[in-house]
């Protein structure tokens, strides 16, 4: 029998992920999209690989390409460290961490003066590793919004 925490999930998100050479990785999503990302992010799976929808009748501008997944990887401690993998953004860090990283997603979906928050490295920020690619992650309209 496989333990939960250590299972690999798969599956497909509504989020569009773009990115350029030199510029940090870019998430956009409705709020229900980026709900289910904090689901994710706080499920008991260590490790979770997610596919990306990838628009076919438009191009990334002002981004050079899309994303095609996301990696998702929970370990014991430390603090969340955004890469990039060819088309393949990884989100990794501590249960603590990436529990905080969820709560701020889940701030955005609900906070109705914010669109777009920034994930990267301050001092005063101690959920972020100094190492981390910055990710800007942007709440988009939904038909019910108007």
């Amino acid at each position: 029998m496989t333990n939960q925490n250590e299972t690999k999930g798969s599956d497909r998100v509504a989020i569009v992920g773009y990115y350029s050479t030199g510029s940090a990785p870019s998430l956009e999503g409705t709020a229900e999209g980026l709900l289910e990302l904090a689901a994710q992010l706080e499920s008991p799976k260590s490790t979770i690989e997610m596919t990306l929808i990838v628009p076919a009748n438009r191009d990334p501008d002002p981004y050079e390409r899309f994303l095609h997944g996301m990696r998702l990887v929970k370990q014991e401690q430390g603090p969340v460290k955004v890469s990039l993998y060819d088309a393949i953004l990884e989100i990794s860090g501590g249960l603590e961490a990436i529990k905080i990283l969820a709560e701020n997603i889940r701030w955005l979906c609900t906070e109705k003066s914010a669109n777009h928050l920034h994930i990267e490295y301050y001092d005063d920020y101690g959920y972020v590793d100094p190492l981390s690619a910055p990710l800007v992650i942007t709440r988009l309209s939904s038909a019910s919004e108007g």
